[in-house]
């Protein structure tokens, strides 16, 4: 097997990242001790010193990530085989569920726009340079996920839409790639289902795949917005439980490099996501190593050679813990130390711990299948340990920030609770159905049965309907609002009145879109300050004071207006979007009418 050409390697890094572990725990504990020795990070000399540190210490791990993704590849031969056929076999085996996520799909693209917040500054990026600037480097990109001293982590999250953003700046193509995203999840999800429950194919297994994933509030928070990196955690994961399934079963080398891969990348994307790929590789050593998996060695001490070259993989995979640990101190503890703020959402730990039907049945699965297992009725497998890794996670996130089984944090649980319904159905149900009713019998039911789930799940407060409508009247509301300030900017300007145009608390406050519109004085209302200040035009960097005729714009502010205690009553409303929508509103301070 070649994959064992790769061990050398991953053994040492593994043994340098526990080395620089250590090394970081001693260097954040003299850093703490001992801050004032260093200059202020909010001085020009600490400013700079943090910079070029994150700048090194990234360039450093992302040298380090391609590197070992170069070894995994080069350490197995490949044969690229066109999917175009694989494709076409697919969707004239299931063509209702292949309309159905194609529909879904164009939805997705047709809905899809860079009105979403960080989306603002990150196209202002992608933007520039008359689209000339292929293959540079944005800045709002590696800030976002690399740039945070508020010891956050995840610098491999958006990569993706960075990279897509060297190509086009075309927010709709990258809508198609998400959507591409999504298929691959739910037909991993289906084929690693067929593994495990033995079967070959199934229609009805498709139908409900493609059901109860689509149509869940983690999905349209994902899917039909970038800015959340669960959705591509979702894939890595995805990739990763299909072909580890298929190493286990196979022992095929390839399998196991693709899956040692999508958990290096997948580990990467969030802070909590380590848990995902690292945790059902431990379970699968302890199950194994105390007889709990088919045909696995136990530990002992004359067969510890065979134990080894049994687990070389799990052992591969558990070695990303001293790579993330050094990773985390290095690019995130270290920095964040030294720049003195508080973790980012603080506040929000144990804060919220939301369930719902999908977290329910992982939990009830997990369970019955513990049961199954103490009363020797069934063997551990690779879904235990996705169940284990998903509870944790779920854990995890609790702790960090709450847990919301509706929110976009919740979609690699989901992914995983939808493989355990998939499985009741593949390897319990349906067999029984089978000897009575016909396939599209069985269709039916399969069809009914996600229909009642979703009927059910969209009677609680937070469904897929209201936050796929939230996003959409979002979006329709910033167009709208940006569309009808332009247009009454410039009908002043032809009267010969002043344009000043005042906004507070919103995403377009870093973004060079609220600038575009024609103007004399751009001008920034602070909430906590309760200061007018001039962000562009004339008498730029001065405070103002607003009078008749001045303009003042909701563009993405809403509620936050009354939150903040931001006082516009000496203004009229000229425009509302729609009275439904808390923001995409237009008011006017009106004019000294001559006596």
């Amino acid at each position: 097997m070649r994959l064992q050409q790769f061990k050398r390697y991953w053994l040492g890094l593994a043994a340098l990242s526990a080395l620089l572990s250590l090394l970081g725990l001693i260097a954040w504990g003299w850093l703490t001790s001992n801050r004032a020795l260093l200059p202020s990070a909010l001085s020009p000399a600490g400013g700079q010193l943090l910079q070029t540190y994150n700048d090194w210490a990234h360039g450093l791990f992302i040298g380090v990530v391609l590197l070992s993704i170069a070894l995994l590849i080069g350490s197995e031969s490949w044969t690229w085989r066109s999917p175009v056929p694989a494709i076409l076999r697919a969707i004239r085996r299931h063509p209702l569920p292949s309309v159905l996520l194609i529909a879904y799909a164009l939805v997705m693209i047709s809905e899809s726009s860079w009105f979403y917040k960080e989306i603002l500054t990150w196209f202002d990026d992608a933007n520039t340079g008359f689209l000339l600037s292929n293959f540079s480097l944005r800045d709002s990109f590696i800030s976002e996920s690399m740039g945070r001293n508020d010891f956050r982590f995840f610098p491999l999250a958006h990569q993706d839409l960075h990279l897509l953003s060297w190509l086009t700046p075309y927010v709709k193509v990258w809508s198609a790639v998400s959507a591409i995203e999504l298929i691959l999840t739910i037909v991993l999800a289906v084929q690693l289902t067929l593994l495990l429950a033995k079967r070959t194919r199934s229609t009805s297994l498709v139908w409900i795949a493609c059901l109860l994933f689509l149509f869940t509030p983690a999905a349209a928070y994902n899917y039909f917005q970038f800015i959340y990196s669960e959705r591509l955690l979702t894939l890595f994961l995805a990739l990763f439980a299909t072909f580890y399934g298929r190493y286990l079963h196979s022992r095929n080398g390839r399998d196991g490099t693709i899956a040692l891969a999508a958990a290096l990348l997948g580990s990467f994307t969030k802070d909590t996501a380590i848990l995902l790929f690292v945790i059902p590789a431990i379970a699968t050593v302890l199950a194994g190593s105390l007889g709990g998996l088919q045909d696995s060695p136990r530990w002992s001490r004359h067969g510890w050679r065979s134990w080894l070259e049994a687990y070389q993989l799990e052992a591969m995979l558990i070695g990303l813990i001293p790579l993330w640990c050094a990773a985390v101190l290095g690019l995130s503890v270290l920095p964040s130390v030294f720049f003195g703020d508080a973790r980012y959402d603080a506040g929000l730990r144990f804060s919220a711990l939301e369930l719902d039907l999908r977290t329910a049945s992982l939990t009830a699965f997990i369970i019955g299948r513990a049961v199954l297992i103490a009363r020797h009725q069934a063997r551990f497998q690779l879904l235990d340990g996705l169940n284990i890794a998903a509870l944790t996670y779920s854990l995890a996130l609790y702790a960090l920030v709450g847990f919301k089984s509706t929110n976009y944090m919740a979609l690699p649980v989901h992914w995983i609770a939808l493989l355990d319904l998939l499985f009741l159905w593949s390897a319990w149900l349906e067999p029984r159905l089978q000897a009575r009713w016909s396939w599209p019998a069985i269709n039916l039911l399969a069809i009914g049965l996600s229909s009642l789930v979703l009927i059910v799940e969209h009677r609680f407060a937070q469904t897929f309907v209201s936050r796929l409508t939230d996003i959409h009247q979002t979006q329709r509301s910033w167009q709208a609002t940006l569309d009808q300030a332009d247009a009454v900017a410039r009908k002043a300007r032809r009267k010969g009145e002043p344009v000043n145009l005042i906004f507070s608390k919103s995403w377009f406050k870093h973004s060079d879109t609220i600038k575009r519109l024609p103007f004399d004085r751009l001008v920034y209302l602070d909430p906590d300050k309760k200061q007018y200040r001039i962000l562009e035009g004339r008498q730029r960097g001065q405070l103002y004071q607003p009078g008749p005729g001045d303009f003042f714009l909701d563009i993405g502010s809403g509620n936050k207006l009354e939150k903040y205690g931001i006082d516009i009553s000496s203004f009229e409303p000229i425009y509302r979007f729609d009275p439904a929508v808390s923001n995409g509103r237009i008011y006017r301070w009106p004019a000294v009418k001559p006596e």
